[in-house]
């Protein structure tokens, strides 16, 4: 019988913003209520786990989930957001302008391959050690091991760390994700490990099954 290891990413819940993107914002009144909608949206998921960035933002974005499923917040630090030393002087306003899918009138607001290659390896190595928690490893392009179930597992971060999550998961590269799959605030997005490939070994693949899901009202 096929296992799949569901990871749902979720982007924390509106704020509203004032100073550096990696200080420790509380949620907008916004934000508390796409963090209520998301108890709805897990209604039928029998979550195993619920990972968090470190900051308040991403905390209060899954309280009342984590309250509702009787779960604890495990904080990872390797979810928490890009600094902002990656997006110096003019660097950041053009690259929140672009997200959202403006065209890209220059490259100089973007860090470079290099630049992200640090942060990169810190998320890299914590997904690491989480597939290896079930008995995963990844491949190349695939994920050796085997599940003894399926197993739920609930991400909750920022538009960079979960952009390079996905990198990680789907072999593309972060700034590919984060000008083409843009998260919204409080959105739930599937990706998924799964073994039912048809190969001649116990491998897996990553399947994205849906983005931007529940997004915000």
């Amino acid at each position: 019988m096929a296992r799949a290891l569901r990871l749902y990413l979720v982007r924390h819940a509106h704020v509203d913003y004032a100073g550096p993107v990696e200080a420790d914002h509380p949620l907008s009144l916004m934000g508390e209520a796409q963090a209520g909608r998301l108890v709805g949206c897990f209604r039928d998921v029998p979550l195993d786990r619920i990972l968090s960035s470190p900051l308040r933002r991403a905390a209060q974005t899954v309280a009342a989930l984590s309250e509702s499923k009787n779960l604890t917040i495990e904080v990872r630090d390797w979810l928490r957001e890009y600094p902002d030393a990656l997006f110096a002087g003019e660097r950041l306003p053009a690259y929140w302008a672009a997200l959202p899918g403006h065209a890209i009138t220059s490259w100089e607001g973007y860090p470079s391959a290099d630049e992200l290659q640090a942060r990169e390896g810190e998320i890299y190595a914590g997904l690491g050690e989480l597939l290896a928690e079930y008995g995963l490893v990844k491949r190349g392009f695939f994920y050796e091991g085997s599940l003894d179930k399926d197993v739920c597992v609930v991400l909750c971060g920022h538009v960079g760390s979960l952009a390079s999550v996905a990198a990680y998961l789907m072999n593309l590269h972060t700034v590919h994700c984060l000008l083409t799959t843009y998260l919204e605030n409080g959105a739930v997005n599937l990706l998924e490990l799964r073994d039912d490939l048809g190969l001649g070994f116990a491998g897996y693949r990553c399947w994205l099954r849906f983005w931007n899901q529940c997004a915000p009202e």
